[in-house]
């Protein structure tokens, strides 16, 4: 089970028409695609941290934590390292739809400097998650940075929605119309 991606402090999410969605599942793929700017809504570490030191269910816990610099997710790798039902911690580099701007996925220096942080603090195996890259060049680099970082890099997730698809203010109001893009497109 992976949790939805938990930051420093509650966030209400974005307002608005947060969602560009066909109504079902075949029209999804008759369309081809969806889009998202919700902002990652969620009830912060502390709270997320309590509720789910009562969790006991039968399959992996797997804790998202989602940060805008180095120290918020090395807070959230703290956090979470101390409950015994986690099995692993994702760190959600992909989260463009928040007034905070910059993507840690496209940012190759500053996730050298998180990884290098995790080695002296990651307790728990750690996965990353990535937002999808059309740059090549820039995939290499970022490849390379995670190269460096094993073994404190567990998992690699490459299935977020692809940043900063435009979707028109007229589907999408947060983020001057611009959203994530999901599905078969």
């Amino acid at each position: 089970v992976v949790s939805g991606s938990y930051t420093p402090n509650p966030r209400d999410g974005n307002k608005g028409d947060r969602l560009f969605y066909p109504d079902t599942e075949t029209e999804l793929h008759t369309v081809g695609f969806g889009l998202n700017s919700f902002g990652m809504p969620n009830i912060g570490f502390i709270r997320a941290s309590l509720a789910l030191t009562a969790y006991d269910g039968e399959q992996p816990l797997i804790v998202s934590v989602a940060g805008f610099n180095v120290e918020e997710y090395i807070l959230g790798v703290e956090e979470f390292s101390h409950i015994r039902s986690v099995e692993a911690i994702e760190l959600n580099f992909g989260c463009p739809n928040t007034e905070h701007g910059k993507i840690m996925s496209f940012d190759p220096r500053t996730l050298d400097t998180l990884f290098q942080r995790l080695k002296q603090v990651a307790r728990k195996p750690i996965w990353v998650k990535f937002s999808p890259y059309s740059d090549p060049g820039l995939l290499n680099e970022v490849a390379a940075v995670v190269n460096t970082a094993a073994p404190t890099i567990k998992a690699v997730v490459t299935c977020n929605t692809f940043a900063s698809a435009y979707a028109g203010k007229d589907a999408i109001s947060p983020m001057d119309g611009f959203a994530g893009l999901s599905g078969p497109a």
